[in-house]
């Protein structure tokens, strides 16, 4: 398996097109599925090297870009993320090993195949292996499907996803036919399609997310008044 590191996206980009490799950013699920046969081995465009994608930037509207290969923990540490979006952070803290979160990414999080056990078990065949049914559906699917709304019943495992969804964020993707555009968070996965994970095309990648400017506070809860006592007697500050 061959592994090139680009420097710039562009180069990057074109080498996903013209030789049908793969995109690796912290490459902890690529690992694991390469282990499970969830895939076969192929070249790889190793992304770590394209110092575009990384970084949290702030702009005057007091929005935040993320660059997609900001790891895990930067985001669960960064003081500005923690202030303005405090959902997102917290959730980036709680995932996974410390070791994980210093090596995993934004991009590869949002991104990641799911963990059926199925899907992760090459004895068995199923949507996203070319196979026609989903065995998971009349299977063993303890602790994987909570809501039964497409013929693939395995869910996406990015919990940073649902945060970002919650803050209305938006995702920057490069390359393909379609060439540069953004899209929701949420439009990043196709319950409908139960082939894949995610919409983006092979020669894709996703750069960024952006987060609006956080709303201003609302203050303290409804049932009781600012400087006044609530229900218990407890006086709000």
């Amino acid at each position: 398996m061959t592994t090139t590191r680009p420097s710039d996206l562009d180069t990057a980009l074109s080498l996903l097109r013209q030789t049908g490799a793969r995109p690796r950013s912290g490459g902890t699920d690529l690992t694991a599925c390469l282990a499970h046969g969830v895939l076969a081995p192929a070249p790889v465009v190793d992304l770590t090297g394209i110092a575009a994608l990384a970084g949290i930037d702030w702009r005057q509207d007091g929005s935040a870009r993320v660059g997609a290969l900001t790891s895990v923990h930067e985001l669960s540490a960064d003081p500005g993320l923690r202030r303005a979006y405090p959902a997102l952070a917290r959730t980036a803290e709680a995932l996974a090993t410390p070791q994980v979160r210093r090596t995993a990414t934004l991009g590869g999080n949002l991104l990641q195949r799911n963990r059926c056990w199925y899907l992760r078990n090459p004895a068995f065949d199923c949507f996203q292996t070319g196979g026609g049914s989903c065995p998971a559906r009349e299977g063993d699917h303890l602790h994987g499907v909570a809501v039964d709304q497409g013929p693939c019943v395995a869910p996406h495992p990015s919990t940073l996803a649902v945060a970002l969804v919650a803050y209305d964020a938006v995702a920057r993707i490069e390359g393909g036919d379609e060439g540069a555009g953004e899209r929701p968070v949420a439009d990043l996965y196709d319950p409908g399609d139960p082939t894949r994970d995610h919409v983006l095309g092979p020669a894709q990648v996703l750069a960024a997310v952006s987060l609006p400017a956080p709303a201003p506070a609302s203050g303290p809860p409804t049932c009781g008044r600012p400087g006044g006592p609530g229900p218990s007697g407890r006086w709000w500050r």
